[in-house]
């Protein structure tokens, strides 16, 4: 099968000064794109790898300026990102865009018939489905070992392993261990989800910010509350060994803490703040992927949390992040009609080494089972 295969980019405008970007309307335009698709004898099919989410507009506007050109028999298929999730959308019955998930945790495998012939086993690895009866196959799989030796169709994972594979992996192995990465600081009790509410037991966001932050950063200081946005927390934390390598990939980004102020907040400005913060919460959605935005959007998240509520009649130190600071500061100054005075915290410690002080301290391997890390998820 020959595909003729093109490369696209979401609508992005804050691109750095020295980058020119054509807009998509105008690229589908040009001579190059119509050019290329007029010669039919030269491909079977299209194929599109966009970084835009599976349901933007621009894949509406490629798709139908492909249409115009193409006709309605050639089949298109758009392999889509950005958003990080699991999502599958028909264009019509010959055209589809298609998103597996993120930071590899998925492989996305998608299939098509030349001859039109309509199949609907669209399904995923673990037995989810989305229900589509297109002319398209779509599998999500587990990017783990049992999972993609399965759907190979091997009966021992061992037998999936490669010369070429297997060097790699040591050679991964080799620098990991070489940068600390595979350091063990202790181990979880549970598997902690990084969009779970607030309130759940299983909550990411829950643990960090009243466990984490409330006693390793503020100590216990009741009187000491951190606001920031919920965007940084970039994957679920699992059972078992937890180390500096787990550590690193769920909280990349190393905030430090900041005061906001010297003078104190009273509850009710605080409340007042975060109400403003989580109101227009632009900031925060610039840095979480947008499988955070559908949390925030869907109540399962705040944009902007904090380490505890606010309480009417008592006043607080606010405290944030650096990412978060400017947006804190305009909304303490808004509120409060002061100035704000920020001042670096803790010494310049940060989120990620007051995550690896906490799990050391809270978490050591004691206990039957504690020792293994839980693989299968």
């Amino acid at each position: 099968m020959r595909l003729l295969t093109f490369g696209f980019l979401y609508d992005m405008t804050d691109h750095a000064d020295g980058v020119a970007v054509t807009a998509v309307e105008d690229a589908v335009q040009m001579p190059w794109f119509v050019e290329a698709l007029k010669r039919r004898e030269s491909y079977d099919a299209l194929l599109f790898l966009a970084h835009m989410d599976y349901r933007d507009r621009l894949v509406d506007v490629l798709h139908s300026a492909a249409r115009a050109i193409v006709g309605s028999h050639v089949p298109i298929l758009f392999v889509t990102g950005h958003s990080h999730i699991r999502a599958y959308r028909d264009l019509d019955p010959r055209a589809a865009s298609f998103e597996a998930g993120h930071y590899l945790d998925t492989v996305g495998f998608a299939s098509f018939a030349l001859d039109g012939s309509a199949r609907a086993m669209n399904s995923a690895a673990d037995g989810s489905t989305d229900g589509s009866t297109s002319s398209f196959e779509h599998v999500y799989i587990k990017a783990n070992v049992a999972v993609m030796a399965a759907a190979a169709g091997l009966d021992d994972p061992a037998l999936l392993a490669t010369p070429a594979g297997s060097a790699l992996s040591s050679n991964i192995s080799r620098a990991a261990s070489s940068l600390g990465l595979d350091r063990q600081l202790g181990c979880s009790p549970t598997k902690y989800l990084t969009y779970a509410p607030l309130n759940t037991a299983d909550s990411l966001w829950g643990l960090y910010l009243y466990n984490v932050t409330a006693t390793q950063a503020l100590g216990g200081n009741s009187s000491r509350v951190v606001v920031e946005s919920t965007g940084s927390l970039r994957y679920d934390l699992y059972a078992g060994r937890v180390t500096v390598n787990d550590l690193w990939t769920m909280t990349p980004f190393a905030d430090q803490f900041w005061r906001v102020s010297a003078a104190g907040v009273s509850g009710e400005d605080l409340a007042a703040i975060s109400r403003e913060l989580n109101a227009h919460g632009t900031l925060s959605s610039t840095r979480g992927p947008q499988e955070h935005m559908r949390a925030v959007s869907g109540g399962t998240l705040p944009a902007y949390a904090s380490t505890s509520e606010p309480l009417p009649g008592k006043v607080y130190e606010l405290w944030t992040l650096s990412f978060d600071l400017p947006a804190v500061v305009r909304a303490f100054e808004a509120q409060t009609k002061r100035m704000a005075s920020p001042k670096l915290m803790l010494d310049g410690a940060n989120t990620t080494s007051v995550w690896e002080k906490w799990i050391e301290r809270a978490w050591p391997c004691h206990g039957p089972g504690m020792e293994t890390r839980a693989r299968e998820d």
